[in-house]
Formats: structure tokens, sequence, C-alpha cells
């Protein structure tokens, strides 16, 4: 398995499952952002903080296990392969965004504009993480 693709791995599984402790239990359990937006502050804060370590530390130890192509600069393929995937992303968050912060100040309070965003940028990384490991798996060449 390439590095990036390794990467790529190991960033979408730790998005998916620290975004899903999130979305799926820290916001909902407070009176999120009703009364106080520093609500947001206080759920999103320490679950953006463990993703911080935990893609730190796991970075790290992929660089230190597969130290010979870590070194390695990144191909022709790997551009494109990126190139394409962030070209998705790109227009899932311009979507996103423009529903959110267009659509959003007419008909939600700001709390969940907020939480709207967040889940948007998520997403984006979600979806460019799934379709890197798909270039590499599929053999794309650009």
């Amino acid at each position: 398995m390439a590095f990036r693709e390794k990467m790529a791995w190991f960033t979408l599984i730790s998005f998916t499952v620290t975004y899903a402790v999130y979305f799926g239990i820290a916001a909902p359990s407070v009176d999120f952002g009703r009364n106080n937006m520093l609500d947001i502050v206080w759920t999103f804060g320490p679950v953006a903080a463990v993703h911080g370590l935990i893609s730190a530390i796991g970075s790290a130890a992929i660089a230190i296990a597969a130290r010979r192509d870590a070194r390695n600069m990144a191909d022709e393929r790997d551009h494109a392969i990126d190139r394409k995937a962030t070209a998705v992303a790109y227009y899932i968050m311009l979507t996103g965004m423009i529903l959110v912060g267009v659509a959003g100040p007419f008909t939600l309070p700001a709390y969940k504009i907020v939480n709207l965003s967040l889940a948007v940028i998520v997403i984006c990384q979600i979806v460019h993480d799934a379709l890197v490991i798909h270039g590499y798996r599929r053999g794309s060449h650009g």
C-alpha cells in the first residue's frame, strides 16, 4: 500500500470516528448553543483537540513505520489522484457553504449554521480521503 494511501486511510478513519462522536453524541447532548454560543467551544473544542492529537501521533507512527516511502516526493500519479479528489471535495464544499451561508441566515439559528458549516468541512475531508483511496485502489494515472 502506498504511503499516501495509508495516510488517506488513517485520516478517513480518524475524521469519521472523532466527528461521529461530536455530531452523534457531544453536540446533541447539551442545550447546544441556544443560550450561549460558547457551548460550541465547550463541545467541539475537546473533540477537535483529541482529533489533533490522534492525527499527530498516527501520522508520526505511519511515517516512522514507512520511513523510506515517507521520504519520497509525490510523483505525477500522486498529484493526479489528489487533484481529482480535491476538485470533487471543493465542489461539495462550495455547494454546502453556499447553502449554509446564503439560505441559513434566513431560516436557521446561529448554532445550527455553525454546526452545519463544521459538518460540511468534515464531509468534504471524508469525501476527499475516500476518493484518494479509490484512486490508488483502481490504479488511477491521471
